[in-house]
């Protein structure tokens, strides 16, 4: 698989407060789709909901710029698209990576990385949208807070040995640019197919933080447009990442 417009041009940064808002900032200013900021460091990370998203010397960090030829509501797959790209760059270091809705990477249920995707909207067209990978690849078990390392893991740890970080990005972007040509060629199905083959939650009782109430829910599957579809007590309903939050799994 060869990389033909993604991580072009591919800008190395020490450190900075968040590479999300790096590329967000590169694309006000008409910057071309493939734009890639990678850093060492991040000092305000963040994942869904703006939550903090903790980094470490070691880490793979990056996001890049997508200016999808897609209506609004056709974004919904990018993040589920990215996952697989994560999974599949795992998959082929050795290790098995599940995949929980609608943005975790895990091994042995343990979280090793997430993806984040953030867009601008106008008149129901995307401005510009921005992935955005966090990767636990080469940190020492050890060096992860006390407080993390129960529901975390690193790929170095998994291994035994460090990975090629370089080549992590390489695979990544190009399964993700596989991903994101078929979504907008041809629609999401083939992204819902691949993500199904990592999925860890269908089947499973989970509680759901549902615009702010909780929510008790069995896990059935996707849309076809890759939302969550959950039976309840009251019925099914399909779920949507900016309106649910999977507190307990």
């Amino acid at each position: 698989m060869i990389k033909r417009k993604l991580g072009r041009p591919l800008i190395y940064l020490e450190s900075t407060t968040s590479t999300q808002d790096v590329v967000k900032d590169a694309a006000l200013k008409g910057v071309s789709e493939g734009y890639t900021v990678v850093a060492e460091q991040q000092e305000q990370a963040r994942g869904r909901m703006g939550r903090s998203f903790y980094t470490a010397k070691g880490g793979l960090y990056f996001s890049l710029l997508l200016r999808p030829n897609l209506k609004a509501s056709e974004l919904t797959p990018l993040p589920l698209a990215l996952g697989v790209a994560v999974a599949k760059s795992i998959e082929d270091e050795g290790l098995k990576c599940g995949l929980k809705w609608p943005n975790d990477c895990l091994i042995n249920y343990k979280k090793v990385g997430g993806v984040l995707v953030e867009s601008a909207i106008i008149d129901e067209k995307p401005l510009y949208a921005v992935a955005g990978v966090g990767l636990n690849a080469n940190i020492p078990l050890q060096n992860l807070p006390e407080w993390l390392r129960a529901k975390a893991t690193t790929l170095q740890n998994e291994l035994g040995r460090p990975v090629d970080l370089q080549l992590m990005l390489d695979r990544i972007l190009s399964y993700f640019e596989w991903l994101y040509d078929e979504l907008q060629a041809n629609g999401p199905s083939l992204i819902i197919k691949e993500w199904l083959k990592y999925e860890v939650l269908i089947g499973r009782s989970i509680t759901i933080d549902y615009i702010g109430k909780p929510l008790v829910a069995v896990v059935k599957g996707l849309s076809k447009n890759g939302l969550l579809l959950v039976e309840t007590d009251k019925g099914s309903i399909t779920l949507n990442s900016a309106e649910a939050t999977i507190n307990r799994w």
